[in-house]
């Protein structure tokens, strides 16, 4: 099984549902690459809630997390205004870049498992 049969199978998902974990992908994103040096406190756990909300989000409509949006905001502790905020902050946001997806296909041209020659 190759991996991209593993991470493409997923489940069925609508075009909403599927916007907002994109958006819940991109604030965890910006949130991991933000620099924390020099930062004040209050900004830090701004960007803590942003990754905290960004994951919530992701996993939105499966089968273990939040069922709405009540939900993902409760979860994360964000309030609504600063869930509007990120939300913004995420549709300006360059498309999330998933680890891996620059790494071409390995090519198997292994005869068999073991690196024996072949029998016949």
């Amino acid at each position: 099984m190759k991996i991209n049969e593993v991470t493409e199978a997923g489940f069925d998902m609508d075009p909403k549902t599927k916007m907002l974990v994109d958006f819940g992908r991109k604030l965890m994103d910006i949130s991991a690459s933000t620099p924390m040096k020099g930062l004040k406190d209050e900004e830090i756990a701004k960007t803590n809630r942003m990754s905290a909300f960004g994951d919530e989000l992701t996993r939105l409509g499966t089968p273990m997390g939040p069922r709405n949006m009540e939900e993902v905001l409760a979860k994360s502790g964000v309030k609504p205004q600063e869930a509007k905020e990120f939300i913004d902050m995420a549709v300006k946001a360059a498309p999330a870049k998933i680890k891996g997806d620059d790494v071409e296909d390995a090519v198997d041209d292994t005869e068999d498992d073991f690196g024996a020659p072949d029998d016949d």
